[in-house]
């Protein structure tokens, strides 16, 4: 792989994860002004963070995948 993928793989993960952060920081602040139980916050948390993990990291993947084919 070329060094510039590298790159754009690195910076993909990295924005991947920093996207998905952010996505269950939210939905645990919106559930905990619901009152939602401490239980259903963390559930919440981790759903939200998988999802957003597979649907961001997916994008970046086909898109570093399509610029350097």
């Amino acid at each position: 792989m070329s060094l510039f993928r590298n790159l754009a793989t690195a910076t993909g993960i990295i924005g991947t994860l920093l996207t998905a952060y952010q996505a269950q920081k939210a939905a645990a602040d919106i559930m905990k002004a619901n009152a939602f139980s401490s239980e259903n916050i963390r559930a919440g948390r981790v759903g939200a963070l998988f999802i957003t993990t597979l649907f961001i990291g997916g994008l970046a993947d086909a898109l570093i995948k399509r610029t350097f084919t």
